[in-house]
């Protein structure tokens, strides 16, 4: 059975790597929902599927449920199968079909966040995950596509904006340690999102104490 990876970052560090990763590709797997999902019994589901079309493992590298638990796929040191290059102009950019399973790491958000918001769970593991794997590899915010850039497909869903996931793998401004925890606390609560030091007029603060009444709800 598949068990979740319980720190990312000290995971990411003991993986051995030796092709060339220059890119990152956001899915969502549409099928199971996010109402379908079930942990591991999830993945496994997903694994036996992927086998089943004959391919040597997940087609994704690194997959995130809707309660934020990280689970592995394929090693990252394997060719990805998870976006192939089909529209005229990005085909024209990289040259090859294969360009993005041969160099790039595929992290899938499970659900189906075309008709489904994601939690505010997933969206905080994923602003955990991809900056690492950028900064592990040295890859920009312009080399993070979405899958639908470069397939007829709407996948990772409307729900997720590119330009607000690119910019999660900008520098983080500095927060003051006694602010830290806290900053994190509300992040992952869902309660705040934007940049720590940006002022907070009062309809910033009317929606923070709405979506502290709901969390306590």
């Amino acid at each position: 059975m598949i068990q979740p990876i319980t720190d990312f970052q000290s995971w990411l560090a003991g993986q051995t790597i030796t092709r060339k990763i220059d890119s990152l590709v956001l899915h969502h797997t549409y099928r199971p929902t996010t109402s379908q999902y079930d942990g591991a019994a999830t993945t496994e589901a997903i694994r036996k599927y992927h086998l089943s079309k004959g391919w040597r493992d997940i087609g994704y590298h690194v997959l995130v449920g809707p309660d934020g638990r990280i689970w592995p796929g394929r090693l990252l040191d394997w060719t990805g199968a998870h976006a192939l290059v089909e529209k005229p102009d990005m085909l024209k950019l990289f040259g090859s079909t294969s360009y993005l399973n041969t160099f790039s790491v595929g992290v899938c958000a499970i659900g189906d966040y075309d008709s489904e918001e994601p939690s505010a769970l997933l969206v905080a593991v994923l602003r955990e995950v991809l900056p690492a794997l950028a900064q592990r590899f040295g890859i920009g915010e312009e080399r993070l596509f979405f899958h639908r850039q470069v397939s007829a497909t709407a996948c990772p869903g409307k729900n997720f904006d590119p330009d607000t996931v690119r910019s999660w793998l900008k520098p983080e401004p500095a927060i003051a340690a006694w602010a830290a925890d806290s900053w994190r606390w509300a992040q992952t609560k869902g309660l705040i999102f934007g940049e720590p030091n940006s002022p907070v007029d009062r309809q910033a603060l009317a929606a923070v104490l709405y979506r502290y009444d709901r969390v306590k709800a």
